[in-house]
This record gives structure tokens, sequence and C-alpha cells, in this order.
């Protein structure tokens, strides 16, 4: 499997190829850090092949061996100081190139490679959304529209038009996520949004704000000092872009043990249809779970979360009677607590001739 050789990040670049090229070693500097990356054929098969990574500090000797994830982990946060972007040209820079609108701009060095321009003597023309018409020694700009702009900065002393560098604006959209009550003041929050490459977690109790990155499995689990009330909220953010986007901010309540979900009623839709309605705490998942002309042998049905009332078709109602329960789900320990159980009725009919 061959990994991606570019890194928005620009220092680091890992190639992963097959297992037919069982070394593969590179070596960058990224700020104090040297980092290497080596993929070595697993004991049981190459197709098994393990990622190591070490590191040491520029100024030390002692390497030490972390996993992938937090070399990930450690790069967002490397990532998320804001860094200077240079011109294509390379005559000016900018503080952020990509960001969440309203994303503000601000040239930081109009003489990278020049002496005095851009002042009231020399001044440049400025062009931050490439219409209408530019504007004199404007250094902070806001970009209040998502979008793909270039900004050009004209110089008095250049020949050849303007220096320019590509700024893109995002639309500031609020991950949603699941939050899922876990016993013993524990949360499991899942992020089910993927516009971002990374997201970032503040559980509301004043503990460090987690950072994990765009995945399949966006999860993070915390737990709390106590039972109470939090609000948790989480935003996004892009490689190489500001930390500027919105939380989606939502209430969460951590207990110390998880209350058994109440199946209220179960109703008779149609002749294969069946409805539960029960009643639940918030942000639990349930397990909902059927056992066949018995009221023992369950097994996992459907998983719920957010709802009190869930369909169940394509029953055969006339030949079978089914048995139901949730169950309130532990996904930080796998454990259940269980509701009461409830079971349909098995109904024949015959047709009677009266006469």
């Amino acid at each position: 499997m061959e990994g991606q050789r570019g890194n928005a990040l620009g220092a680091v670049r890992p190639v992963f190829t097959d297992c037919k090229r069982f070394l593969i070693l590179r070596k960058v500097n990224f700020k104090k850090i040297h980092i290497r990356y080596s993929k070595n054929p697993s004991p049981g098969g190459c197709a098994m092949g393990n990622l190591v990574i070490s590191a040491r500090l520029v100024n030390t000797t002692k390497p030490m061996q972390i996993s992938a994830f937090t070399l990930l982990l450690l790069l967002i946060s490397f990532a998320s100081v804001a860094q200077p972007y240079i011109s294509r040209l390379g005559r000016f820079q900018v503080d952020q190139i990509k960001g969440c609108a309203p994303l503000t701009v601000t040239i930081t060095n109009a003489n990278l490679i020049t002496v005095g321009e851009c002042t009231g003597a020399k001044p440049c023309l400025m062009n931050y959304e490439g219409l209408g018409p530019p504007t004199q020694n404007t250094f902070t700009y806001v970009y209040t529209m998502p979008g793909t702009f270039k900004l050009s900065v004209l110089y008095q002393s250049q020949i050849g038009g303007p220096d320019d560098i590509i700024i893109t604006v995002l639309p500031n959209i609020q991950p949603n996520f699941e939050i899922y009550t876990c016993s013993s003041n524990r949360v499991s929050v899942k992020v089910t949004d993927k516009n971002y490459d990374q997201y970032f977690i503040d559980f509301g109790d004043a503990s460090p704000v987690i950072g994990i990155p765009f995945s399949n499995n966006q999860v993070a689990s915390h737990n709390y000092a106590g039972s109470g009330n939090f609000n948790i909220g989480i935003h996004g953010k892009d490689l190489s872009a500001a930390d500027d986007c919105n939380a989606l901010t939502q209430n969460f309540q951590a207990l110390a043990v998880l209350p058994a979900p109440t199946i209220n009623t179960l109703t008779s839709l149609d002749a294969t249809s069946l409805q539960l309605d029960f009643t639940a705490a918030p942000n639990l998942q349930l397990h909902m779970e059927i056992a066949v002309n018995n009221a023992a042998a369950f097994q996992l049905f459907q998983t719920l979360y957010g709802v009190n009332t869930t369909a169940v078709p394509n029953m055969v109602l006339d030949q079978n009677y089914y048995c139901f329960r949730l169950s309130a789900y532990d996904p930080c320990t796998g454990g259940n607590t269980y509701s009461n159980t409830i079971c349909s009725q098995k109904f024949s009919v015959t047709a009677k001739n009266n006469s």
C-alpha cells in the first residue's frame, strides 16, 4: 500500500510502499526534532508490516519510540501555530493562507528580498480579492465569504507584474458529533463530521483540549472527576490553516451508573411490522435485542441513538412471536444495563361460516 508523498505541513514526507520494499527510511527535521520512519516486515508476514517511528531532540542522542498516532498528534500541535507563508515570487509573507470565514489575513513582512518598499515613501498596491481597485499599503484584510482568492501586491520597483499568494476561505461549519454516556462519570465522543483535517474537543471541565485527526473512527473518551453537567465543545481545523472555525457545543451529564431504559409499548403496525416505544436518558447508546419464539436467546438487532421509538419490519407475525429488550450500552467498558422484556403475541386467524 502506498501512502501520500505530500504533507500539508510541508516538512514531513513519509512514503509507505508495498511489502516488497521491506525497509523505507525518510529522515526529516521538524523544528527541534529528528524523525525517522521505518517499515519492517513483522515476524508473522510482510502484510502485517509495522510502522516504526523514532524521534530524538536535535541536541540529544537518546532516541525515543513513538506510535504513528502519537506522531500525528505531535505534528498537529506544531501545525496549530500560525506560520509565515511566502508569496509566489518570495517578496512578502502573510500569517494565514487558509481558514474559516471570516478570515483575517495580515501581510507580516513586505520586504523579504527588498528594502524600504510598501512604506509612505514607496507605497505598494494591495488587492486582496482580485476584484475592484487595489488599495495602498493595506496590510490587514478580513475575508467575509468562502472562496479562493488571489492576494496580490504591486511593488514600485517590481518588473513583470505583481507578486501574489492564494488565500482559501472555508465555510464556517460547526462539526456534528454524538455523545455517549459511560458509567463511572466517563464519556465517549464520536465526531461524525468529515469536513476538516482535525478536530479539537473541549470536555468543559478545564482539562486540556484534545485533538484527533480525520479518520474513519473519530472518537475520544474522557473521565470526569465526578458527576455533573458539562458543556462539550468541538471545532474543526485544516492543516496549514487558521484555528478560527466555530465550535458546536452540547450539554452532557456525567453519571456514576447508567440508568436502564424502559420499553413502554409494543404495537403491531400490520401483518409484518412492529413498533417499539421506549423511554431512555439522553446520550445513551441503545442496543435493541430480539429473540424469536422465546424470551431467552436474545441477539443484537439494532443500535439506536437519540430516538424514543423504532419500527421493526419483516416480521412473520402469524407464525412467530417476538420478544425484545433494550440495553444502555457502555462504549467505555462494553457493558450493558438492560430494560424490561416485552413480547408480541402469535395470532392465528381462521375463517368461519356461520350459515
